[in-house]
């Protein structure tokens, strides 16, 4: 842990328990997608999505969750939480679109 933060994980299965910590100066997670006609576009998800705040003890803290205990990695949600995903059985396809005033919009193309 740096100075001014303390981090656990014994409280929380999964996750970083950071307090003290400036929110805005954690960066965006992006993720970088290649479609079926193999043109790049890239997603961001804020701080603000993938991680978690509450109080603890009069300081405001953040959970960050990367996973559930096992080898999975959680990024759906706030990748969920950020954009709409349309599923399309038909066409074998997803869809993303940004969800209003959340900060962060896919580069590429549409």
């Amino acid at each position: 842990a740096s100075a001014g933060v303390s981090s656990s994980n014994s409280a929380f299965s999964g996750g970083s328990l950071f307090c003290g910590t400036d929110l805005s100066k954690w960066p965006s997670i992006s993720f970088t997608v290649t479609s079926s006609s193999q043109e790049k576009f890239t997603m961001s998800v804020p701080p603000q999505h993938y991680m978690e705040s509450f109080v603890q003890n009069g300081k405001t803290c953040y959970l960050l969750r990367v996973s559930d205990g096992s080898s999975t990695n959680l990024v759906g949600t706030p990748l969920l939480n950020t954009y709409y995903a349309y599923f399309n059985k038909n066409s074998n396809s997803v869809s993303f679109a940004e969800i209003a005033g959340c900060g962060s919009q896919p580069s590429g193309p549409p």
